[in-house]
């Protein structure tokens, strides 16, 4: 729904400042701020969203997508959109985003990665969302300078 009120473009990981992020600025379609956190996640949420503040979301979003063109991607099937992520975390503010699985998730017994049941729940380009284990993340680097680096289910 962003998409198609911002001529097809995703939103960015950061807006202007570090203070509205892509989970704030998704906001307007959704009906509260808690769909942004996992149930199952010890830490709870805020009692007063902040944006700015560690907690906000539980969940992040893959920078490599930020404010592109939505009919640009390839395999959106394929494509990581949101994930998982440490909601304790200091980064885990409405800009929480970042560019690849980090290493300690994949080995971690306690990652995000592996929070329900040894996976962990994945938005991903096209719309649908889908449970992965670590083991079917890859990291595919960029072949050329106009493409993009992203998480890609194997």
């Amino acid at each position: 729904m962003y998409s198609e009120d911002y001529d097809g473009k995703l939103p960015p990981a950061i807006f202007h400042d570090k203070t509205v992020g892509w989970a704030n600025g998704l906001q307007p379609y959704v009906k509260s701020y808690a769909l942004f956190q996992c149930p199952l996640e010890a830490h709870g949420q805020q009692k007063v969203p902040q944006p700015d503040k560690p907690r906000f979301t539980d969940y992040w979003m893959n920078s490599n997508l930020a404010g592109l063109d939505a009919r640009e991607i390839k395999n959106a099937n394929k494509i990581i959109m949101l994930g998982d992520g440490d909601g304790g975390a200091p980064e885990s503010t409405a800009s929480y985003a970042i560019r690849k699985l980090p290493m300690e998730w994949r080995t971690l017994s306690d990652s995000p990665a592996k929070r329900h049941h040894g996976g962990a729940n994945y938005a991903l380009a096209d719309g649908h969302v889908k449970f992965l284990s670590a083991k079917q993340i890859a990291q595919v680097p960029p072949m050329k300078k106009s493409q993009f680096s992203t998480l890609l289910v194997k």
